[in-house]
């Protein structure tokens, strides 16, 4: 055989077994069980003591070889999985001590009694504004006649419509 051929074989196969090396990590992602979005910065401590952070896309490359993995995060429990146990995702619970729901008791606001008042009083007030001038009342008050102005020349281009249809 050619020298050329022999060692283009050999910078084949070895390239080959590199790259099934490589494809053969197992990696997994760690995920919220509540809100299943990715966990970033869990600390996952394997047998050899080796401890790797997740990402920030929660993803964690897994050896091929451990009895156990410790997951740790200051707002999850602890979780420890067996080799057997890991799967590709790994659900993460929130700790106990956070709070899961907030309930708030309060009362309804009293509305004022107007059964003394005036008919035209009562209008009254309820027609007063509580927060100060108006600027978008002001406003329409500005834009009106321009409004009415437009509604009115479109009344006239669709009566002209009718008109040049039904002379037609």
């Amino acid at each position: 055989m050619d020298k050329i051929t022999y060692n283009t074989i050999i910078a084949t196969a070895l390239f080959l077994c590199i790259v099934q090396n490589a494809a053969s990590q197992r990696r997994c992602i760690v995920v919220s069980a509540d809100t299943r979005l990715p966990v970033r910065d869990v600390s996952i401590r394997w047998d050899n003591n080796e401890v790797v952070k997740s990402a920030w896309d929660g993803r964690v490359v897994v050896p091929d070889k451990f009895d156990k993995a410790v997951f740790h995060h200051p707002k999850y429990e602890t979780r420890v999985l067996r080799h057997d146990e890991m799967t590709d995702t790994v659900f993460m619970l929130p700790s106990a001590r956070m709070l899961s729901e907030v309930i708030i008791y309060g009362e309804r606001k009293r509305r004022p009694d107007y059964a003394g008042i005036a008919a035209v009083d009562r209008q009254l007030i309820a027609n007063t504004p509580s927060g100060g001038a108006n600027l978008l009342g002001l406003l329409e008050l500005v834009a009106q006649p321009f409004i009415n102005k437009i509604q009115r020349n479109k009344e006239l281009k669709k009566a002209r419509r009718k008109q040049i249809l039904d002379n037609y």
